[in-house]
């Protein structure tokens, strides 16, 4: 069960890796990715960090969840300045469907993401964000996960795209 919240927009400043569903090529290069993420001190290497947790923000689709995208470990920061080989990416001010996944890391939020693509919300495919605590536990973890919603015509003043910059 999701709740619908709206904010943005929110700037994240990390590493990017493109990836794909396809031929289970996410499973292997996440965990690759996380761990670089850890073992190069990114998140110490981020300025203007709003707080010390880190996040993963999903962007770039090619089209559905199917298609490849790219994924992003940062951080939210509250002025954009990227250092050399990271990026930035504007998550949008626009709905998002919030779901909050509470227990065994990474497996919940597996189950999380299988659930969500049996039964979808009406997605953007613009960015969706998950935020993690910056003291992940993970026999107990606390994920956050929000999917960017599509817009209804009468809603104005949304921006449709979630523009990445490399650096």
């Amino acid at each position: 069960m999701s709740i619908e919240q709206q904010f943005g927009p929110l700037k994240v400043v990390g590493i990017a890796l493109r990836t794909t569903m396809q031929d289970g090529r996410e499973q292997a290069e996440i965990p690759a990715h996380w761990e670089r993420f850890h073992k190069e001190g990114i998140i110490e290497k981020i300025p203007n960090k709003i707080y010390r947790y880190p996040v993963a923000v999903y962007t770039d689709y090619e089209g559905d969840y199917s298609q490849p995208y790219t994924y992003i470990l940062g951080c939210l920061v509250f002025a954009v300045s990227v250092p050399k080989g990271m990026v930035s990416v504007t998550l949008p001010k626009r709905r998002y469907a919030h779901y909050e996944i509470v227990g065994k890391f990474p497996d919940r939020l597996a189950q999380t993401w299988d659930t969500i693509r049996m039964f979808p919300p009406d997605r953007s495919y613009t960015a969706d964000l998950e935020v993690y605590p910056a003291d992940l536990n993970p026999e107990n973890a606390r994920v956050d996960l929000y999917l960017a919603l599509a817009e209804s015509r009468k809603e104005e003043g949304l921006q449709e795209e979630a523009p990445l910059q490399s650096h």
